[in-house]
């Protein structure tokens, strides 16, 4: 069964790295599964998944393996239960209790401070997801989920069956490539050049122009970065909303770094983005036309530099400077 959270007050600028994304998501997505588990409601080989996290929206899937249509089907209509019933507000403050005990652990401060006093007003379910075994072997176990959550309602909505065809190009309906079984006659009969076993391989043939072809609706409501090269700073828009894909980075730093590392400062300090985020460890690196070395951020060092990188300003100065050493630390003013 697959929909979103809605989430008041989650604002997750903070969070600009993909890794810190990942991890807020499976604290999710572990919380969601512990529950359904304890509830002997995530049956061997299912998979409890975060699709995406973007303005405030938490969108999900849950995967059920059942060996039968009527057996999802009964247990997804316990899982509406669950959520909704006498017993819900127990349950979800159980998720909210999870999700903080294991952000408040997290390493990054970005997501123990994001993912603070946060209140989901409502958990609303989309389509049914039943994965029938083909081989007899069950899909390895997938289990996941943030912090200070305040969970108020669940709404069950509609049930279906997802089918586990090859994508083919829907030119009718859904105008790129899709996995719904629905396949017209013609295309199963041809099946070869129609059929395939991912939708980059159908997008690559029937809908080559088209960037956003089998994309999920979270990936293409993400927000990216992409350089404003006339202002020389990076500017931030849901990725559907990009008039060119050509340079589009995850974050402000990579943005920064990578279109303008000769003005990192002004770049990174670009109203209403937030800030670039570093590893907060320094590098010295030589400046040969001032025969000098000078303190960097490891994280805004290119390729061109890092050969010549170093952890102090003395060892920078005797590598880069050696025939000259003292020169180099007084031009340095001091190692």
């Amino acid at each position: 069964t697959s929909g979103e959270f809605s989430v008041t007050s989650l604002d997750l600028s903070t969070l600009t790295t993909s890794a810190e994304i990942i991890e807020a998501s499976k604290y999710f997505e572990d919380a969601i599964a512990e529950q359904l588990e304890s509830a002997g409601l995530l049956p061997a080989g299912s998979t409890v998944t975060i699709t995406g996290i973007v303005d405030g929206v938490v969108e999900y899937e849950i995967a059920l393996y059942a060996s039968t249509t009527s057996a999802s089907e009964t247990t997804v209509s316990r899982i509406g239960n669950l959520f909704s019933g006498s017993a819900s507000s127990t349950v979800l403050r159980a998720i909210s209790s999870s999700v903080e005990s294991a952000a408040s652990t997290s390493s990054s401060s970005a997501i123990s401070s994001t993912l603070s006093n946060v209140s989901i007003d409502s958990f609303t379910a989309g389509a049914t997801t039943g994965i029938p075994s083909t081989s007899g072997a069950v899909a390895s176990s997938l289990v996941s989920a943030l912090q200070s959550l305040s969970i108020k309602s669940f709404t069950p909505e509609e049930a279906a069956i997802r089918s586990l065809a090859k994508y083919y190009p829907d030119w009718v309906n859904k105008k790129t490539c899709v996995n719904d079984g629905r396949e017209p006659p013609f295309i199963k009969e041809i099946g070869d050049g129609y059929m395939f076993d991912t939708a980059k391989q159908c997008c690559s043939i029937w809908f080559s122009y088209d960037e956003a072809c089998g994309q999920s609706a979270s990936a293409l409501s993400a927000l990216k970065y992409y350089p404003l090269f006339d202002a020389g700073e990076c500017g931030v828009a849901p990725y559907n909303e990009l008039e060119s894909k050509s340079y589009v980075y995850d974050s402000l730093t990579e943005c920064c770094l990578k279109r303008f590392p000769l003005a990192l400062d002004t770049c990174c300090d670009a109203e209403g983005l937030g800030g670039c985020v570093t590893t907060g460890v320094t590098k010295y690196v030589p400046n040969f036309i001032e025969q000098k070395c000078q303190a960097k951020s490891e994280d805004f060092i290119d390729q061109s530099e890092s050969k010549y990188a170093r952890d102090t300003m003395l060892a920078c100065c005797e590598s880069n400077f050696s025939w000259d050493t003292q020169s180099c630390c007084t031009n340095s003013g001091g190692c």
